[in-house]
């Protein structure tokens, strides 16, 4: 079981390495090794588009893969964090509301997740980001 991370990142210079920075921290805390592991995508938005497709700002369920196994989570970033540490605090604060969707969402949608383990992963990723704050 893994927790991954990607998405669309709007911002350049400082901000987008700050980000990619804390994406790297992600992928290598609990690394997906093979393809049809079970996951939590953490899904990073930092665009300026705010029509019907874009997440809201904060934590919103994303789409729950079939064959591909993972939970997308759609975290959208207020623009203008241009440091690692930043980014680390914003995600250690939001976390909480991704192990909810996690726990009591992701078992609505599909049964064969493994939602109490994955929630607990998030938890400890959480935890693992405060540490290094």
């Amino acid at each position: 079981m893994a927790i991954t991370a990607g998405g669309v990142l709007g911002e350049f210079g400082p901000a987008r390495a700050a980000h990619n920075l804390v994406m790297r921290e992600i992928w290598d805390f609990a690394p997906r090794t093979p393809e049809d592991d079970w996951a939590v995508d953490i899904g990073f938005f930092t665009g300026d588009d705010t029509g019907d497709d874009s997440p809201p700002m904060g934590v919103s369920a994303g789409a729950v893969g079939r064959s591909q196994r993972r939970f997308v989570v759609w975290h959208r970033l207020p623009k203008g964090m241009g440091d690692a540490g930043q980014v680390r605090e914003w995600f250690a604060e939001h976390l909480l509301a991704t192990e909810r969707l996690v726990r009591e969402y992701l078992p609505t949608k599909s049964c064969q997740y493994p939602a109490e383990h994955l929630a607990d992963q998030v938890r400890d990723l959480r935890d693992h980001l405060r540490s290094r704050a």
